[in-house]
């Protein structure tokens, strides 16, 4: 792979696309998921990276948290 690869936590601004990109695969989550999904991250009680290539969106990686971690600042 050539292309610039970035990862970022999901913040609000993301969720437009991301529920784009899943509709258009196919894949569907039930009203407000993502939203619960941002909820767990600033809650730290998940983490939730996605990945671009060259800009473009690629997919994300969510992760439950077992255990409570400090609020990042």
């Amino acid at each position: 792979m050539n292309g610039k690869v970035e990862l970022c936590r999901m913040e609000q601004r993301h969720i437009p696309e991301i529920r784009d990109c899943f509709d258009e695969a196919g894949i569907r989550k039930p009203d407000g998921y993502f939203e619960n999904c941002l909820l767990e991250n600033e809650q730290n009680k998940r983490v939730t990276l996605l990945g671009y290539v060259e800009g473009q969106f690629a997919g994300a990686f969510a992760y439950p948290l077992l255990f409570a971690l400090p609020a990042l600042p």
